[in-house]
């Protein structure tokens, strides 16, 4: 409960990492306000508006300056919003697609004047304002790595880590239109040559310092990572309930594995409720499973 309601508020997520000595792995952040927003255009040439409470990249806008893309943009000056139909902004702009997911448009602009004033007319209340990175990507796909957590009574042990891709090639940013699964280090090896094992154990190290901070009834969590372009890793998100994910994925033994852990988590809590007699030995068998993708 502690951390789904942490996941469920960008701004709580990120104050409570910093608390918790994670601010190394977080993007520069801040409350939306219009002086707020002024400061960081100013700051940094790419900036992510995010509703506080959000999923799957819905209401996102990417705010770009002195950048273009093949096929997004050709002016200095853009602006990408990623949300559902049912936002009346979406109605004008450039569309790019429009699936079940929600619609990508975009608004350009050749002056910065021209480009600020139009931002300074939209109500962001709500959203927060995070600089953004220029991510790594796979075959023209943007990723995102995702580690699962689990506790089973006895610690905290990392089932398995994949890449999250973008359905869609060439995406300004990440959507679950059409999302794809990959292998984690097979890929990394390819973009990192050298790298790729170094970045899937700094991933876990940071995973297990983070599940310590934990209350002791915590039994499982996902985290996600965005690599960029030069191989460092930013704390994204991460998810209270991920083993429906196993599932998501077709990793049906994962899923029976995780579900075998979760009743020797309930059988530890249950054992600890009953008055001792006499000293007994557990045996540890959590075992080995190796996740599609770890």
């Amino acid at each position: 409960t502690e951390f789904m309601e942490l996941c469920g508020d960008k701004q709580l997520w990120h104050n409570y990492l910093v608390k918790n000595g994670l601010g190394d792995y977080l993007l520069p952040t801040r409350p939306y306000s219009p002086a707020n927003l002024r400061t960081m255009l100013r700051r940094y040439p790419l900036l992510f508006l995010k509703p506080r409470v959000g999923y799957e990249a819905r209401g996102i806008l990417r705010i770009a300056q002195g950048e273009s893309l093949p096929a997004y943009n050709n002016t200095p000056h853009a602006i990408h919003w990623f949300s559902s139909a049912r936002h009346r902004e979406l109605q004008t702009g450039t569309c790019h697609f429009n699936s079940r997911e929600g619609v990508l448009r975009s608004w350009e602009y050749t002056r910065e004047a021209e480009f600020t004033a139009e931002l300074q007319k939209l109500d962001f209340s709500g959203y927060i304002i995070q600089q953004g990175v220029h991510p790594a990507t796979w075959r023209g796909h943007i990723f995102e790595l995702r580690l699962i957590m689990q506790h089973d009574g006895i610690g905290w042990r990392c089932l398995g880590k994949v890449l999250r891709l973008t359905g869609r090639a060439n995406l300004p940013l990440i959507t679950a239109d059409r999302e794809t699964w990959q292998e984690a280090l097979p890929v990394l090896q390819e973009l990192f040559p050298g790298q790729g094992a170094a970045l899937l154990q700094q991933s876990e190290e940071v995973a297990h310092q983070l599940a310590q901070s934990f209350s002791s009834g915590a039994m499982e969590f996902s985290l996600d990572f965005l690599i960029d372009t030069t191989a460092r890793l930013w704390i994204l998100e991460g998810n209270g309930k991920p083993s429906s994910f196993l599932v998501q994925i077709g990793d049906y033994h994962g899923r029976r594995h995780s579900l075998a852990a979760k009743l020797s988590f309930a059988q530890k809590l249950y054992l600890n409720t009953l008055p001792v007699s006499g000293t007994e030995t557990q045996n540890d068998n959590r075992g080995t499973h190796q996740l599609i993708g770890s």
